[in-house]
């Protein structure tokens, strides 16, 4: 995969999971929030150096917003915000000619996550209208065993195997960034560890989204409610939120509106 990639991420720290590819291939990243979450601690500046350190320039889309101030975008849903920044991250396909999108994955899990899917997938969408080359879309899983597609269907698209030099590299870099990033980000990573063990990251993999994205899980959450719905729900009860994000009131809403790309005359 020589071609020019772009990579479209939720949150900083995400760029791990394609650690080596990210060395390979180089690709222009975008990155939808600062990844302060709910304690107000922005990561963006640390995913800034790791990146700069492997060579991978910075894209138009860069931490702008907080978590706090994405999510209440969300709730909002505020359909111009997110429009325009599809259109900024098309534009930066056809302005270099990338022919390689990678972003999160749809999981249900986390409603930044499954916009970012929707912002890449309309992206996508809106610049084959006029680009040269056919663009393919690829995800990357965020929870469970990295080599499992997001719905647990098939195998990965497209594998990559890291030299022992690169999985050195890339442990210890999590290490580091976790350290610096707090207590909960290494938890997270200690417990990923813990259930699929360190070697499962070890290999990176990227799913086809045509096979494992939007439309798919859209059925899906007819029948089963995301988790961050239960997780929100929760919050209200706690009196640390008012209103919760919902898939059916705001995620669907906001990705239907961004993948509603008409055919090019």
């Amino acid at each position: 995969m020589n071609e020019r990639s772009l990579l479209l991420i939720g949150h900083p720290g995400h760029e791990f999971l394609l650690y080596g590819w990210v060395a390979q291939t180089r690709p222009i990243v975008c990155i939808l929030t600062d990844g302060s979450g709910m304690m107000g601690t922005t990561r963006i500046a640390q995913s800034e150096t790791v990146l700069k350190g492997l060579n991978a320039p910075i894209g138009p889309v860069w931490g702008e917003s907080s978590d706090r101030e994405f999510y209440q975008r969300i709730l909002q849903c505020d359909h111009a915000f997110f429009a325009a920044t599809r259109d900024r991250l098309a534009d930066c396909i056809l302005m270099h000619d990338i022919t390689t999108v990678v972003s999160d994955a749809i999981e249900g899990y986390e409603p930044t996550h499954d916009i970012c899917e929707a912002l890449a997938r309309g992206a996508v969408m809106l610049a084959s209208r006029h680009a040269k080359a056919p663009i393919r879309h690829y995800l990357i899983s965020i929870l469970g065993n990295p080599g499992m597609a997001p719905l647990g269907d098939g195998p990965a698209t497209v594998e990559i195997e890291l030299l022992q030099e690169q999985i050195f590299r890339k442990r210890h870099a999590i290490a580091t960034y976790a350290t610096q990033a707090g207590n909960q980000l290494t938890r997270e990573i200690q417990n990923a560890y813990d259930r699929y063990g360190i070697a499962a990251f070890d290999r990176e993999y990227l799913f086809d989204a045509a096979n494992n994205g939007w439309p798919l899980w859209h059925e899906r959450f007819h029948s089963h409610a995301p988790h961050y719905e239960s997780v929100g729900t929760a919050h209200v009860a706690s009196g640390r939120v008012q209103v919760a994000i919902t898939y059916s009131d705001h995620v669907a809403p906001i990705s239907e509106r961004l993948t509603d790309i008409p055919c090019a005359s």
